[in-house]
């Protein structure tokens, strides 16, 4: 359950990277340790290549398993998706007709509705983030969930050309964003995040499919070789080491867990309950901004006044409060909407149950 706890923590390190900026701005503590924090994205790209690869691995193989495959993927992230970008979308119509004042209008441009609207904007068809930000990681996931076979085929050849298919991934994906953005892979969001997902995505398959390929170490040595690769990549985000050394240590880290997973090593920080909060982090991840909207930006400073505006341990407590709201609402979104909806989408009557990140079972 290593990955499991690693989701967790990850995303809370992300919601905490969007939330302290509320309370000090960019430039001040207690945000400056997690300025480099949306490195943790790529972390969730990894272990998304390797639930996706244990989940449906030689089950896309006929036109018509693949594109099942795809309804499943569609009906798991749309229906939330869609819902915050509602959310947004209803309070920019507010706005634009006078009857709510807004930090920021840009973040209601409806001229980037259909992309959103189609999951698109994350592909070049947008030119900045509008309505629900951190939605831009669904649009480069669902490319990447695209080309999953095609990636699974590179990966499973043999751990050699698992590597050679990352290694031309990461060049093509770096020298395009580059060229077509100015940014390394770190940065980008929209538009063009595609670049950014799909080499980390790659990376989990290729881990995922080689897993029997790693040697088999003591339970201990295991243990040593993820904390130390644990420690490197936390010196990188916090110290602001350059974005690629950053982004490889990421992967290093997450495969590194994956394969403690696989040799059934515990680590220590995953136990009874984890699997079934980490069924929250999708949830978690698109609702955050929207809690942050209601409470942070609107309903905190008008109840609070002068007391939220000068006072950093105001705004401080402020956030733990809607972190604790954004948490109960993710639970409720899960039960009683996504679940029913991904039912409803992809035609089951009865849900399976989570799709696990392989513990016992990745044998």
């Amino acid at each position: 359950m290593n990955l499991d706890a690693i989701r967790i923590f990850g995303c809370y390190g992300v919601v905490l990277y969007h939330y302290l900026p509320y309370v000090s701005g960019k430039d001040g503590w207690p945000f400056w340790p997690f300025r480099n924090a949306s490195v943790l994205v790529d972390v969730f790209f990894v272990i998304s290549g390797v639930v996706i690869a244990y989940n449906y691995g030689g089950k896309t193989g006929s036109v018509e398993s693949y594109f099942n495959y795809l309804r499943k993927r569609v009906a798991r992230l749309y229906p939330l998706h869609l819902a915050t970008l509602l959310f947004y979308s209803a309070i920019g119509v507010a706005a634009l007709a006078g009857y709510l004042q807004v930090v920021d209008i840009s973040k209601y441009n409806f001229a980037e509705w259909i992309p959103n609207f189609l999951m698109l904007h994350a592909w070049g068809f947008s030119t900045d983030t509008a309505f629900n930000f951190p939605s831009w990681t669904v649009s480069a996931e669902l490319f990447a969930y695209i080309l999953f076979p095609l990636v699974l085929a590179g990966a499973t050849r043999s751990i050699i050309s698992g590597i050679m298919m990352l290694l031309v991934l990461f060049a093509v994906c770096i020298t395009l964003g580059e060229l077509l953005t100015g940014r390394d892979l770190q940065h980008l969001t929209v538009p063009y995040a595609i670049f950014r997902a799909l080499p980390s995505f790659a990376a989990g398959v290729v881990v995922y499919a080689n897993r029997d390929a790693f040697p088999a170490v003591s339970k201990t040595s295991m243990r040593v070789a993820v904390f130390f690769s644990l420690a490197v990549f936390l010196a990188f985000l916090v110290g602001g080491a350059p974005s690629y050394l950053t982004l490889a240590s990421a992967i290093v880290f997450a495969s590194l867990a994956f394969v403690a997973d696989h040799q059934h090593t515990s680590l220590g920080f995953g136990g009874a309950g984890t699997s079934r909060h980490a069924e929250l982090t999708y949830s978690l991840y698109m609702i955050h901004a929207p809690v942050a909207t209601v409470l942070m930006a609107f309903l905190f400073p008008r109840i609070l006044g002068d007391w939220f505006q000068g006072e950093d341990t105001v705004r401080f407590l402020c956030v733990l409060v809607s972190i604790a709201v954004a948490v109960g609402a993710s639970w409720i979104s899960y039960r009683y909407f996504e679940v029913p909806a991904r039912l409803w989408l992809s035609g089951r009557r009865q849900l399976r149950g989570p799709e696990p990140v392989p513990v016992r079972s990745a044998g």
